[in-house]
């Protein structure tokens, strides 16, 4: 099952030098990303991760390229 964020949620992360997220903070936490299972572009400007967190968390995060901001799409439980 997996629930999407109506509103997108803005978080943080850390990324490597190739631009692939390596952690992010929401709600003040970090976790570590453990697993990159897919990438994808949607658009132009937004470049998607299917990662999982070292929580076990698995979320859609993306990256704006525009205003280059990072936001939670969906999470799966």
């Amino acid at each position: 099952m997996s629930e999407a964020s109506k509103q997108p949620e803005a978080i943080n992360v850390t990324k490597n030098v190739e631009g692939v997220p390596v952690s992010l903070q929401k709600s003040g936490k970090r976790e570590k990303i453990t697993r990159i299972y897919d990438r994808w572009y949607a658009e132009t400007e937004k470049d998607y991760f299917r990662v999982k967190t070292s929580k076990g968390l698995v979320y859609d995060i993306y990256h704006n390229i525009t205003n280059d901001c990072w936001y939670i799409a969906k999470i799966y439980d």
